[in-house]
């Protein structure tokens, strides 16, 4: 940076890594410059981005989280006339009354995350007829099954979303990410739906323990009442939702197996990244994008 004021501008910029990326590879105004939480976002928006931005250059930079994309935007607008796409997951931060500031250059997701895009029904269509290549007759009735599995714990993830709120709300600050490979708390009931019982439920308690307590059983109830009108897809965290979607596909495609080997049929693929529940990899520019994210690429980039 051979300008002093240049200089002077970086210095006052925060221990962010990706605004100091992004001072080091800022050329010119005609560049668009994208950040993202992590990695999965990457493999999620820049495909659209890349589709209408036509012949100008992209930057894209890993922030390492949420909080941190936002202080990249407050730092990065401060300082440059620049296009800049900012991206965030939703996550519970609006309940908490705690939302990130809005701006021109930041989406947020309509939902806890993206990969609750990902394991939507439409999602579900994709995977079976498109991925699968499922005739569309038994694609249909995958599709029952998955919903079926999927019944009875997306019922249960009212209550336990409630207790995360709980304990937020509380400053029991519980660590979420011991539980993002949630494979091995949910089970499997005798005829064959997903079930996140009484046990699943201790074995997650100790997993987000961070000793600061558990929430009061008052507080839990209040916040199961206040997200009870509310859309799964807005209470159920991301990474939660993409299990309980590609462990319901195992075990529809499992059974549709069972079926077709007994009548000496083909059996259907399952791809690998079903059993790691990575759904954004799978399902990442096949699942048609939503509505309020077009709306936000073309008023930027159009």
């Amino acid at each position: 940076m051979e300008d002093y004021a240049d200089y002077l501008a970086a210095e006052a910029f925060s221990e962010n890594a990706a605004v100091h990326e992004f001072i080091a590879s800022y050329q010119d105004e005609n560049e668009i410059h994208v950040f993202l939480e992590g990695e999965e976002d990457f493999i999620y928006y820049l495909p659209e981005i890349r589709r209408l931005a036509g012949s100008r250059k992209i930057l894209s930079y890993n922030c390492g989280g949420k909080w941190n994309v936002v202080d990249a935007r407050d730092s990065v607008e401060k300082s440059y006339n620049v296009l800049t796409l900012f991206f965030v997951d939703r996550d519970y931060d609006d309940l908490l009354s705690r939302q990130a500031t809005k701006s021109d250059a930041l989406y947020i997701t309509d939902g806890y995350s993206i990969e609750n895009m990902m394991s939507s029904d439409e999602a579900a269509n994709v995977l079976l007829t498109d991925i699968l290549a499922v005739p569309t007759k038994d694609a249909n009735r995958l599709k029952d099954r998955m919903q079926e599995i999927q019944c009875e714990i997306r019922t249960r993830m009212y209550a336990l979303a409630a207790w995360i709120l709980a304990a937020k709300d509380a400053s029991c600050s519980p660590n979420l990410n011991n539980t993002n490979s949630m494979g091995s708390l949910l089970k499997v009931t005798s005829d064959g739906r997903l079930l996140f019982c009484g046990q699943c439920f201790l074995n997650f308690k100790r997993k987000v323990d961070s000793g600061k307590g558990v929430p009061p059983l008052n507080l839990q109830v209040r916040w199961y009442r206040a997200i009870l009108p509310l859309d799964f897809n807005t209470i159920c965290r991301g990474k939660y939702h993409a299990w309980i979607f590609s462990r319901s596909a195992q075990l529809a495609i499992k059974e549709e197996n069972d079926r077709r080997k007994t009548a000496k049929k083909k059996k259907i693929r399952e791809p690998e990244s079903l059993a790691g529940a990575r759904v954004v990899e799978l399902l990442a520019g096949r699942v048609p994008y939503p509505p309020s994210l077009t709306e936000f690429l073309e008023s930027r980039l159009g």
